[in-house]
């Protein structure tokens, strides 16, 4: 488990007129976490406080893609979208930032919001609640096309900074597995020709999956926007597409869906959710095939050396998928 120095943590806990002492674990801090979350009460509400450790060589950059995520959160938040806005520092800062010797870290804060994961309600909610799903990622997109960065940060003329092209490298980066790098540089060549427009492109969340959504009495908050990017919207649609393949799928990934019409119908109130707040153009619902096998390979390089020893048959089924490109279940 991972442990924030003591100093650090009183001085960034003091940044948000916390005592070190009012401070409880909440989670994180393993070596797949990107931060700990720490929660703590004030003014009768639940506050979370998370810190994160910026990769070594790479803090200035890790610290303006912070920024760049807060403010677009901070401009969803204000315009009343069902999101864990940010909570300042109590000087106004978006987050706050301590060192010691070479170890850089970040905090930012937030209120605690009620609720449970949409999976947790009734079987009766789902579908209002998958509405409601695709209703705030219409809202986000909409926003996204008013905000004023959207082609590339401001200054990074490179993209190595909150941009598809750094996943995407990053990703090919960490790929051991030379039969799926060329699936994936594959993949690129069809991103690369796609159109950069405003109604098709911009800040996205990038991991909108049914674990990253509270539901409560009716509404759904989004949390987690800590892989936030520019990315096109119809990955952000497949991310959740291949959730609700997931889903159906009694939770595994790549699984069988169990009941193809219940597939189908939670995907109908999914999209007309979405469609009723950000009216897609077709051209890019009919990316979404293009953008679930964007996931499917990406998912596949983050869990498969995990799958092959804990699971080798499926970790040979998906990796099958992903050569021959198999097509996803009917979901539309």
């Amino acid at each position: 488990m991972k442990k924030i120095p003591d100093n650090l943590l009183k001085q960034m806990a003091k940044a948000y007129d916390a005592e070190h002492a009012d401070l409880s674990y909440f989670r994180g801090g393993h070596d797949w976490s990107d931060g700990i979350l720490y929660e703590y009460s004030r003014d009768g509400r639940t506050h979370i406080l998370k810190i994160m450790e910026l990769p070594a060589g790479q803090a200035q950059e890790s610290l303006s893609a912070l920024e760049a995520r807060l403010q677009f959160i901070r401009f969803l938040g204000e315009r009343g979208i069902g999101i864990v806005h940010p909570e300042p520092a109590a000087d106004g800062r978006l987050f706050v930032k301590e060192q010691e010797e070479e170890r850089i870290y970040a905090a930012y804060g937030y209120i605690k919001r009620d609720g449970v994961h949409l999976f947790e309600r009734p079987v009766a909610e789902h579908e209002a609640l998958f509405a409601r799903w695709g209703e705030v990622m219409g809202q986000m997109h909409a926003a996204a096309q008013e905000y004023p960065v959207w082609r590339e940060i401001p200054g990074d003329q490179e993209h190595g900074i909150l941009h598809w092209e750094k996943e995407w490298h990053g990703f090919h980066e960490w790929c051991k597995d030379e039969a799926v790098k060329e699936s994936w540089r594959r993949l690129k060549d069809k991103l690369d020709r796609l159109p950069l427009e405003r109604g098709g492109f911009g800040f996205t969340h990038n991991d909108l999956h049914i674990e990253n959504l509270l539901a409560n009495q009716g509404t759904v908050t989004v949390l987690d926007f800590d892989v936030s990017n520019l990315h096109w919207f119809a990955c952000d649609l497949a991310v959740a597409v291949y959730s609700i393949l997931t889903y159906a799928s009694a939770g595994q990934i790549e699984g069988t869906p169990q009941d193809p019409g219940r597939l189908r119908q939670l995907y109908r109130s999914f999209i007309e959710g979405y469609l009723s707040a950000n009216p897609l153009d077709d051209f890019w619902l009919a990316q979404i095939p293009l953008f679930l096998q964007y996931r499917r390979i990406l998912l596949f390089v983050v869990f498969a050396e995990g799958l092959a020893q804990s699971d080798p048959e499926h970790y040979r089924l998906w990796r099958q998928r992903i050569l021959e490109e198999t097509p996803f279940p009917n979901y539309n």
